[in-house]
């Protein structure tokens, strides 16, 4: 009689070779989200929350908040960017993506912050 907990060296392999794919899968996405998403760690380390990676344009990754729709471009250093590519100031580039962080008086009195219309890109112009 034979435990019902054993397996046969065939069985024992099998599982090894079919989870190595998904080790290799997943060590891959963790270093691409690690890439994409430490400069926003870096310049935000505790008000990172709702923004959502983008894209990646040259060492410039872009993240768009998910209540807000406004965007962040920040460079690995933590250094902010306008959608024009040109260095700002941290205070600006949350106000222009209408950061949470923000009371809603100074979010719905600056005509320069809100959702962006429906359609419109606030990627980065290259």
């Amino acid at each position: 009689m034979t435990n019902s907990n054993e397996q046969t060296p065939e069985e024992q392999k099998r599982p090894e070779s079919e989870l190595a794919p998904v080790v290799i899968t997943l060590q891959a996405i963790t270093e691409t989200d690690q890439r994409h998403y430490a400069p926003l760690q870096i310049a935000l380390p505790n008000e990172s929350e709702g923004y959502e990676w983008k894209r990646e344009t040259g060492d410039i990754q872009s993240y768009q908040h998910t209540e807000t729709a406004g965007w962040l471009h920040i460079d690995p250093q933590g250094q902010f960017y306008d959608r024009h590519v040109q260095p700002i100031e941290r205070d600006h580039a949350l106000e222009h993506a209408a950061h949470v962080g923000l009371g809603n008086n100074e979010v719905s009195q600056s005509p320069a912050i809100g959702k962006d219309p429906v359609g419109t890109d606030q990627g980065l112009s290259l």
